[in-house]
């Protein structure tokens, strides 16, 4: 197959694999390396892009604009929306110490654990804030759910290191 670009042709790869201009071998390219993580790798890899993958989804939608809408049609202000996503990012940095700490002191799939029961409280306290228009139950809801992401995004890299075999899979699991 040829690519025709400002009157030069260039020829495109037709097969799955990539010539690697140091090694001279070939390598995988990186949507066929996440597929064969996918199916091949270890389960933990496995749970820790599909459990990344839903995190961004879900935070995207819940957290993205739309929040900030619903925060400026509940709060009457872009001033609110502001003081809001403050206290959110607020909360992430001056935790973000104290989570690598608990990281590094406690065994991380119990640190995992509970965060994810903090992510669950977070969701729990969004959706019945969001359901009955309740304030008071959003805004500790998106703080706990900020901290959820910022310990899940800080481990999950960590934890997929451990148990990947090679460079390539870590820097694919890793990357996404």
């Amino acid at each position: 197959m040829a690519i025709r670009l400002g009157g030069a042709t260039q020829s495109a790869p037709t097969d799955s694999f990539i010539e690697a201009p140091s090694s001279g071998g070939p390598r995988r390219g990186k949507a066929r390396g996440l597929w064969e993580l996918l199916t091949r790798g270890h389960p933990l890899v496995r749970r820790a892009l599909l459990a990344r993958y839903f995190n961004d989804t879900s935070t995207a939608i819940a957290m993205g604009a739309l929040f900030d809408a619903y925060l400026q049609l509940r709060g009457g202000s872009t001033v609110f929306v502001g003081e809001v996503e403050s206290v959110r990012g607020l909360s992430v940095l001056l935790l973000a110490l104290p989570i690598g700490f608990a990281t590094d002191r406690f065994p991380k799939h119990r640190v995992l654990v509970v965060n994810w029961m903090m992510g669950a409280l977070a969701v729990a306290s969004l959706l019945v804030g969001v359901v009955s228009d309740q304030i008071w139950l959003i805004i500790p809801g998106a703080v706990l759910l900020s901290i959820h992401n910022q310990c899940l995004f800080g481990l999950l890299p960590v934890m997929v290191s451990e148990v990947s075999e090679t460079a390539e899979d870590r820097t694919l699991a890793c990357t996404g």
